[in-house]
């Protein structure tokens, strides 16, 4: 059986989460997402954003979206992956990317990215493991 934790724990969890990440960095690509965090970032950077502080809350074990995140294009591409920095430019979460509506870890307006042009998150939910 896998280990469990109540959802205070969790939701302690989560919440260290989104303080590491206020204030911190989004960059959206459009190469596949890496192994880990600690892998070099993926090819084709397309966008990039600052994170509002807070950009996520935290209850009952799952961060969301909060606050206005947005990007503006630095490239043309299909944005395939994500990454959140920290404000000390740590890589701290990654995942994919797909339209809104699409189920991506991360929904953005649109996938197709150009240079020059903003863009946002539309959704973004995540749940700390061992509920």
């Amino acid at each position: 059986m896998a280990i469990q934790h109540g959802a205070a724990t969790r939701t302690a969890a989560a919440q260290a989460i989104a303080d590491e990440l206020a204030g911190g960095t989004i960059k959206l690509f459009s190469g596949a997402v890496p192994a880990n965090c600690a892998a070099a970032d993926p090819a084709g950077e397309l966008a990039s954003g600052s994170l509002p502080s807070p950009c996520l809350t935290a209850a009952a074990g799952v961060l969301s979206l909060t606050g206005t995140w947005s990007f503006t294009g630095s490239a043309a591409g299909n944005a395939a992956s994500f990454r959140l920095y920290s404000a000390g430019a740590v890589c701290e979460a990654q995942g994919d990317v797909t339209a809104t509506g699409g189920g991506g870890v991360m929904e953005i307006s649109d996938v197709a990215v150009t240079i020059g042009r903003a863009g946002s998150v539309t959704a973004y939910s995540e749940t700390v493991g061992g509920a």
